[in-house]
Order: structure tokens, then sequence, then C-alpha cells
């Protein structure tokens, strides 16, 4: 049967498989330069050709602009190579645009279908939109960070006060019941000398007419009296410095417990699950490309096998937890 005799529907099937067959030759040809161009890159076997720096070996050897390869590299370095040779038909423009989106709305936004009829600058728009998206929730989780920070320093410094507070009130209490010559340390002989000397003259003035001995007696009973006094004080002072202490740190506890409140009312206002789980999603679709990139990088091909075969237990795990 030659082609004269082929009818259109057969024509049309042969083209239509010829097509797919080149679509697919194009998308490993993309996926191919991008791990090309990132060993290269990585290894710096462009030293090898006689080049000092990658961007020259690009321009030169290559000839692919520098900033062409960074990005095929970065876009194959945040796609993956799977999503990246699904989607190779959108180009290497397209892709290095949304590589830079949320994952979550990247995935949605490449499974809708839509990117392959929206221009560059329609995908520079959706990019934009999503970048302002991703500034808010990260400016929404570090609100949220320092709000458990203050939280969590305000807890410790309600326990620190309390226990204090426990402490002291212990203490004052025993310094009320104590006696008086236990709770304050005893007059040093210095103290007891001064009060001597200045009430002896007080009373040797008042008193001037009477006899040596009566003097004495009225001034031992002067300084004794004078002592209690000193001492008494002095155990007032005590109980004065510990009241003031515990009423320090009850009014510290209450600003602490404000804060603490303050800080609770803003983990409520913050605390946006969708935000969390574009975060925690972010982090665990870059650690599976790039175990999945080093994984594919091995040249034992046995050990590389193994590995590839481990992440796919792995990631099936992970799919069967979620139809959990």
């Amino acid at each position: 049967m030659n082609e004269l005799t082929i009818s259109k529907y057969e024509q049309a099937e042969q083209l239509h498989s010829r097509i797919i067959a080149s679509g697919q030759v194009a998308a490993d040809a993309l996926l191919e330069l991008c791990r090309c161009l990132k060993q290269m890159k990585d290894e710096k076997l462009y030293v090898e050709l006689g080049y000092s720096e990658f961007e020259e070996y690009c321009t030169e050897k290559a000839g692919i602009k520098a900033r062409m390869a960074d990005y095929y590299i970065s876009t194959y370095e945040r796609l993956g190579s799977t999503v990246l040779q699904n989607n190779a038909g959108l180009g290497i423009t397209k892709l290095s645009l949304i590589a830079g989106m949320n994952p979550i709305e990247r995935t949605e936004l490449l499974d809708s279908g839509e990117l392959a009829d929206k221009s560059v600058a329609e995908i520079k728009e959706i990019v934009a939109k999503s970048k302002d998206q991703g500034e808010q929730i990260s400016l929404l989780e570090e609100k949220l960070k320092s709000a458990e920070e203050k939280a969590e320093d305000s807890e410790k410094h309600i326990d620190y006060c309390e226990n204090r507070i426990a402490e002291l009130e212990t203490e004052l209490k025993e310094l009320k019941n104590a006696p008086v010559e236990v709770a304050v340390e005893a007059m040093s002989d210095e103290e007891k000398d001064k009060i001597r000397k200045d009430i002896e003259k007080e009373v040797r003035k008042s008193m001037k007419d009477k006899e040596e001995k009566k003097i004495q007696a009225a001034v031992d009973k002067a300084v004794a009296a004078a002592e209690k006094d000193a001492v008494e004080k002095g155990k007032k002072e005590a109980e004065k410095q510990l009241e003031d202490q515990i009423s320090e740190l009850k009014s510290a506890v209450a600003q602490s417990r404000a804060a603490a409140e303050e800080a609770e009312k803003k983990l409520k206002l913050s605390d946006n699950t969708v935000a969390k789980a574009n975060v925690y999603f972010e982090a665990a679709q870059e650690s599976i490309n790039k175990m999945l990139n080093f994984v594919k990088g091995i040249e034992n091909e046995e050990q590389r096998e193994k590995l590839l075969q481990a992440c796919r237990k792995l990631l099936d795990v992970a799919k069967e937890a979620t139809e959990q």
C-alpha cells in the first residue's frame, strides 16, 4: 500500500503518532539538557574543556547564554524531573516562571491545563499574584513564630516569678515569726559604741549634778532601749524589703500574664491552616526533588535503581497515608 492509497484517517493517525513521539523526544531532550547543564556546573567539568568559568563555557562552547543556562538549571532543581518532563511543551520560559510559584498553586495550575493557552505576560501576572500571596504567608508565619516565642517567654517568666514569690513569702513568714535578735543580725561593736557615746553625752548634760554611778545606770538603760529599737527597726526594714520584692514580682507576673494573653490572641488570629500547609508542602516537595535529583545522578546503575525503588516505596506510603 503506497501513500496515495492511504486513507485520510490513516494518514492522520500516522501523523498523530509522529507528533506524540516528537513531543516525547522534545520533552526528553529538555530534561536531558537541564540535567546535563546542572552536572556540568556542579562538578565543574567545564574546566576539563579548558574553561575557568561555567558562564564562559556556556557562551563560547555550548552556544547558550549563561542566563538561559541558569534558567534551565534552576527550573530543573525547583520542579524536578517528572514535572519538567511532563510539562516540557510549555517551554523553558514559562516553566522557569511557574517554578517560582507556591508549590500547591503551581501543581493546581499545571493540572488545570490552562497554561498552554496563556501567554508569557499572562503567566508573569499569575506568578506575581502568587508571590504576593507567598509574601503574605511568610509574613503571617513570622508573626506566628514571634507570637509563639513571646507566649513561651511569658510563661517561663511567670513560672520563675511565681516560684520566687513562694520562696520570699516563706522567708517573710519565718522572719515575722522569729525573735528580733534572731531575725536581724546583731549590732556591731562599732555601732554599739557610737550609740553609747551619743547617749552618754546627752545623759551627762541632763544629769551633770548626779553621781557617776547613777549616770552610768541611766546610760545603760538608754543604750539598751536604743539598741532594742535599732534591732526592731532593722527587722521591720527587712520585712519591708521582702514585701516590696514580692509586690514587684506579683506586678511582673500580672504583666507577663497580660503579654501571654495578648500573644495567645495573636496566635489564634495568625493560626492560618492553609499557610502552615503551604510551608510544610513546599519543604516536603523541595526535599523530594533534591532526593530524586541526587539519586538519579548516581552513576552506579544497580545502586541507583535500589535507591529509586526505595523512593517509590516512600511515595507509595505517603499516598496510602493520604487515603486513610
